[in-house]
């Protein structure tokens, strides 16, 4: 193996000259890492209108950056370049999105976004202010990773401004629920990691081959080694992530990190009812959806989720009626859908439009107010069963919704129907079936002891529903069914409830269920939602109500002839929660049932979220007659919650850290070597005498005074900067007992190699390194200080040099 004569001064002037001008593929890399994590943040924002040119913008400040890198090797002004490219990005994309327009328009904008996200709930509303906020944190985020990957070198620190955008969705739940992010973006974003320090660690090395090479060392093999590591650590972390998610249990502390959402209700289960009680004990409710309706006084309506008509045994839960194929309608946005044919021809129910942001992972169903007659907004391949008015997603999928839903109302009331004469229609004769077990004589006892023997049928069941719901007799309790083990809508657990008197929804609903049926009546049960809460208020003065999975509920419903079938409201009151709203808008005196208005049931604060259909104003008559209401004055600004206070206090001090990271680690090593100096530490490679020398040229090379002086020998070092201290003699005279003291260690025996060391030497160093930044100023001394150059390169080729040096002299023996 040939060996070239260099100077020292030359020896990695061409690995240096690449270490300046970056690597396209570490670019690239950083690239697909911060693209990857704008996938992980995608659910925040309702539309995706601002990732296509987000990730343009990315492209652009990573693209200048590399390529004024590469033509003038200065970090520097790729940094400014790069910084100026995303500013006319910015101008472009915002001039292109007619909202914020020119930069003397971004204040306007901003301050708009900033009033938005004080009210505004997630998914947040993608307008031209919440863009223009995510797009210049793209182009910041973008132009620090490539300055501290490239200018730093910082390795796998400089990606810690990535954690600006993963904190986004952190942020945005302080004011709501953030739509869950699924599993599979998370995993790209671990691949992405992956071969993002694979890329740097090839990076390094083909820098530190180039020195060997640059000093006449044969180098080869590594370019497939790196690549075949890069191959093995990205299929291993695909592998990994894959594995885990089908294995692991999701992070159970943030909500937006749920796997798919609230998928763990019972309202996404085949059979919601087994499930249902679990949910209602639940230590902390899930949110599963937000809307506003055009009701704006008197009782909310319940939203219907799937109807169970089966009890097949004494054992068995009630179940899902087997749907009818031939009946099932395709449902499509917008599509006007038939009414409940159960209802008169002439009837007029009333009629309600709903507003709906649905969480993923809710249900397959789709919960609805009454029976739906348009649906708005709708994505995905949807059924509505004819015969029991429950809409599903075909393959079983619970996706998130934003919807506007124009649906009917049920015509009648328990007491309305109580003077109905009973006329069963064949298709329902299903309804009226129960099986042979003898706990349908303990419930025939109860419903006589409950009911007056001999009345109408619909009289009966309004007695028997009165007597569970408001007699006194019967308590609320999520806990005594469980406790006494008899939890479940089966018709043994109905006998055991109605001995003990004491239950939730589930057993209240089949109770009533199963006595309708003994007296010849069809019934069924709804599992679905109660109203809510109130939630705050959407731009047209519309009251929003939040629903969670405490709302979950179950409850009868009865066909009654001409009007169909209809809520039997079984549970205690103190099961149900808050049922009306009062309009303090409405006048005394309603209009006419027959008045129509123009209304607009929008769930998002001031418009519909971009991306989802924007609805026309619809011409129907509000379910009380009132007047729809007008858009209420603007509440003052709310307090910033404390959350988002918190949040932005740690990533203030998580880019301190990163700041003064590369100070930290100086003073650190400046520690170390002053306790070797003063005996405090041993260090068999390192003795006080080499600890002193390498304080100085540290010291040196930081103030980029000398560099590379732990190339040359120390005589040669000591000459170079005895020139510099020329007017410090102090200094040149502590430097000369260093550089004997240095010298002493490597060539005296080892007995000797110690004297001299000691506070007297540490002094020394303090006078050599004092003088050293009185030279080079106190603008070079700060910028040491925040940003010191690697010194620990120069030292890895250093070893890499030894080491291959090792491994050469093993082949030739």
């Amino acid at each position: 193996m040939s060996r070239h004569t260099k100077t020292p001064a030359t020896r990695t002037r061409i690995a240096d000259d690449m270490e300046a001008r970056g690597s396209w593929m570490v670019e690239l890399s950083a690239g697909l890492v911060i693209g990857a994590a704008l996938v992980v943040i995608r659910p925040v924002l309702s539309g995706d209108a601002w990732f296509a040119p987000g990730i343009g913008l990315l492209v652009a400040v990573l693209a200048v950056a590399a390529l004024v890198r590469s033509i003038t090797a200065s970090s520097l002004t790729a940094t400014l370049m790069a910084l100026g490219a995303g500013f006319v990005g910015l101008w472009i994309v915002s001039s292109l999105d007619g909202g914020a327009g020119s930069p003397l328009d971004w204040g306007n904008a901003l301050a708009a976004a900033g009033a938005q996200l004080l009210s505004d709930t997630p998914p947040l509303r993608e307008t031209p202010g919440t863009r223009l906020i995510l797009h210049s944190l793209i182009v910041v985020v973008a132009a620090l990773v490539d300055l501290l990957a490239l200018g730093a070198v910082l390795g796998t620190a400089s990606l810690a401004p990535v954690l600006l955008l993963l904190a986004v969705p952190l942020v945005a739940s302080a004011s709501g629920p953030v739509p869950p992010i699924d599993a599979v973006p998370l995993v790209v974003l671990s691949v992405a990691l992956a071969f993002y320090l694979v890329t740097t660690q090839m990076w390094r090395r083909r820098i530190a081959d180039a020195a060997l090479a640059d000093e006449g060392f044969l180098v080869d093999g590594r370019g497939v080694a790196g690549f075949g590591g890069a191959i093995a650590l990205t299929a291993a972390a695909i592998v990994a992530g894959l594995v885990g998610v089908q294995l692991l249990p999701a992070p159970s502390g943030l909500p937006m990190f749920r796997q798919d959402g609230p998928s763990s209700l019972s309202s996404n289960r085949v059979n919601p009812i087994i499930d249902l009680g679990d949910d209602l004990r639940r230590p902390t409710p899930v949110n599963v959806f937000q809307y506003a309706t055009t009701t704006t006084s008197g009782e909310l309506p319940y939203f219907s989720l799937v109807t169970l008509g089966d009890l097949p045994d004494d054992a068995s839960e009630w179940r899902p009626s087997e749907p009818d194929p031939a009946t099932a309608i395709t449902v499509q946005s917008g599509q006007e859908l038939p009414r409940d044919a159960l209802l008169d021809p002439g009837a007029a129910p009333a009629t309600v439009t709903t507003g709906l942001v649905i969480q993923r992972g809710t249900s397959a169903y789709l919960p609805i107010p009454g029976n739906p007659r348009v649906i708005d907004g709708l994505h995905g391949e949807y059924l509505l069963d004819a015969a029991s008015g429950d809409t599903h997603e075909v393959n079983g999928d619970a996706p998130s919704q934003v919807l506007e839903v124009r649906s009917e109302l049920p015509l009648g009331s328990p007491k309305l129907a109580s003077g109905a004469a009973l006329e069963v229609p064949p298709e329902l004769a299903t309804y009226t079936t129960l099986p042979e077990s003898p706990e349908l004589e303990a419930i025939q006892a109860a419903l006589d002891g409950a009911t007056t023997p001999g009345a109408n049928p619909y009289e009966r069941a309004l007695e028997m529903q009165q007597w569970l719901a408001n007699s006194g007799e019967f308590r609320y309790s999520l806990t005594a069914p469980v406790s006494s083990e008899y939890d479940g809508s089966n018709l043994a657990g109905i006998a055991t409830f109605l001995d003990a008197k004491s239950g939730y929804c589930v057993h209240f609903a089949s109770t009533m269920a199963v006595s309708a049926r003994l007296l010849g009546i069809p019934s069924r049960i709804v599992v679905g939602f109660t109203p809510g809460e109130q939630a705050g208020e959407n731009g047209e003065g519309q009251t929003l109500y939040q629903v969670s999975s405490n709302d979950l509920h179950a409850w009868a419903e009865l066909y009654v002839p001409h009007m169909g079938w209809v809520p039997y409201e079984a549970t205690p009151a103190d099961g149900v929660g808050t049922l009306t709203v009062t309009d303090p808008n409405a006048p005394e005196e309603s209009p006419a049932p027959t008045v129509t208005q123009t209304v607009t049931a929008t769930p998002t604060p001031s418009e519909v979220p971009a991306g989802s259909p924007t609805p026309d104003a619809t011409e129907l008559g509000d379910s009380e007659g009132a007047a729809a209401p007008a858009p209420a004055e603007k509440a003052a600004p709310a307090a910033v919650p404390m959350a988002v206070i918190l949040t932005l206090v740690g990533i203030v001090l998580a880019l301190a850290l990163l700041v003064a990271l590369p100070g930290i680690r100086r003073a650190m090593r400046l520690r170390r070597l002053r306790a070797l100096v003063l005996g405090d530490a041993h260090d068999e490679a390192m003795t006080p005498g080499k600890a002193a020398w390498r304080a100085v040229t540290d010291r040196a090379s930081e103030l980029q005074l000398e560099t590379r002086l732990e190339r040359v020998t120390p005589a040669l070092a000591s000459a170079r900067l005895q020139e510099l201290l020329e007017e410090h003699p102090d200094a040149q005279a502590a430097l000369e007992r260093l550089q004997q003291l240095t010298e002493r260690a490597r060539f005296a025996r080892p007995e000797q190699r110690t004297e001299g060391a000691g506070e007297a030497a540490w002094a020394d160093v303090e006078c050599v390194r004092t003088a050293l930044a009185e030279i080079a100023g106190p603008q070079a001394a700060r910028r040491a200080m925040l940003m010191p150059p690697n010194t620990e390169g120069p030292r890895l080729r250093q070893r890499l040099r030894r080491s291959w040096r090792r491994m050469q002299r093993r082949r030739r023996r």
